[in-house]
């Protein structure tokens, strides 16, 4: 099983070092979602430059192309180097991303590996994920409380 050292720190990525493609992917996704909503939209909807014709476009192309780099700084950190090294030369997130799932994804769907969570762990996850360590620490005393009741 892989190890996802890094992953433990909300302000770390978590590491792929090529196994667990499915695993690392969905903690990656939740990652990403925490950051920010708008960096994830970049990797499911994708980013394209548009022609530069007026103030309006440039400005929304202008943060696009940054949302867009800043998901993929994100990704590049979460990949050792030789996973780095293979899709490195990809100019948006999307096509980082997929072309991970066209490399490492393939194996663990044969597998019958690959599972989705339900949008509703989605939610919980991307909800943990945002909280800051005062307000988790006070939700586990709540529901250990609730627990033992």
């Amino acid at each position: 099983m892989a190890r996802f050292e890094e992953g433990r720190s909300i302000s770390c990525p978590p590491l792929f070092e090529g196994e667990a493609y499915s695993q690392w992917s969905n903690v990656m996704k939740y990652f990403i979602l925490a950051q920010e909503f708008e960096l994830w939209d970049i990797i499911e909807k994708g980013y394209i430059e548009a022609p530069k014709k007026k103030k309006k476009q440039m400005s929304e192309n202008n943060t696009k192309a940054k949302l867009n780099a800043r998901t993929m700084h994100i990704l590049l950190c979460g990949l050792n180097e030789e996973v780095s090294k293979k899709v490195s030369t990809c100019k948006r997130a999307k096509e980082m991303w997929e072309k991970l799932e066209r490399l490492y994804g393939k194996e663990e769907k044969k597998d019958g590996h690959h599972v989705l969570a339900s949008s509703h762990h989605q939610r919980w996850m991307v909800l943990w994920l945002s909280m800051s360590p005062r307000h988790l620490l006070t939700l586990v005393i709540q529901i250990r409380i609730h627990l033992k009741s």
